[in-house]
């Protein structure tokens, strides 16, 4: 089976366009709002300029952990948001039963578990790694970030199955989401490497026009709530078309294909 990309990416814009009223304000209360916040209220870690010893290194690293704790709660609000508003977004076109938004926002809640260890399964290979094989690499880590986006973009679609195929435990979504993208790895890793790097570049003018903003002691809060808002809504429509994405890709690829068991 050929995948058409542009095809793809065609559909799930149209989708956008069209069902606008309903997704729109759905992702901007799960996606934007959190993301907003985030930007609106939590500072960047300030490194200072180190000599590239082992000591300076290691006190940027400290540094950037402390930050890291001290606001993983925000960040983990967030990502819980950003998460239930997938599913939602998934229940509303991949259900069998064609739920209604309320019957979705009921269904999200109660799959919400199982969608997050589906994550944790997805991240730990990714995590132990990183951090088994970063220290052995040093700067040549980056070198990991390639397998690493890979193994995403080929369980990208556990989430989807989750809702299509329930009930399906994370487990066997994330095998379910592997037999679905073999052979697409490629395909897949293109589009939404695309629409993923696309949004983030656009939205760090923004932020980066903040921070000159701020260096150059011209801030003011309208200002930075603007450029900070207009960030968050290009991230939170770069989310949102990655969900109908996955909404294409799921139709696709499990067309003539058997349901898990």
């Amino acid at each position: 089976m050929t995948l058409d990309l542009v095809a793809i990416l065609r559909s799930a814009w149209a989708r956008l366009r069209a069902d606008h009223v309903l997704l729109l304000p759905m992702a901007g209360l799960t996606m934007f709002l959190p993301q907003f916040g985030l930007l609106l209220l939590v500072e960047a870690p300030t490194l200072e300029k180190g000599d590239g010893s082992t000591a300076a290194t290691a006190a940027q690293a400290q540094v950037v952990l402390d930050w890291a704790v001290k606001n993983s709660g925000w960040y983990l609000a967030a990502y819980l948001c950003a998460f239930y508003g997938v599913l939602v977004i998934l229940s509303l076109y991949l259900d069998r039963r064609r739920p209604d938004l309320k019957t979705a926002l009921g269904h999200a809640g109660r799959l919400l578990p199982r969608y997050l260890l589906s994550v944790v399964l997805v991240g730990l290979p990714v995590g132990l790694g990183i951090g088994l094989l970063g220290p052995v690499l040093g700067a040549a880590m980056v070198i990991l970030l390639v397998p690493a986006f890979y193994w995403i973009v080929r369980t990208m679609l556990a989430g989807a199955v989750i809702v299509a195929e329930r009930p399906i435990g994370a487990a066997p979504a994330v095998r379910r989401s592997l037999a679905l993208t073999r052979g697409h790895g490629l395909v897949l890793a293109a589009l939404i490497a695309f629409v993923t790097f696309a949004g983030e570049l656009v939205a760090q003018i923004f932020v980066s026009l903040g921070a000159l903003m701020t260096a150059a002691d011209a801030a003011n809060p309208i200002a930075m709530a603007l450029v900070d808002g207009l960030a968050a809504i290009v991230q939170a429509t770069a989310a949102l078309l990655l969900v109908l994405i996955q909404v294409e890709f799921y139709r696709r690829l499990s067309a003539g294909q058997a349901p898990a068991k």
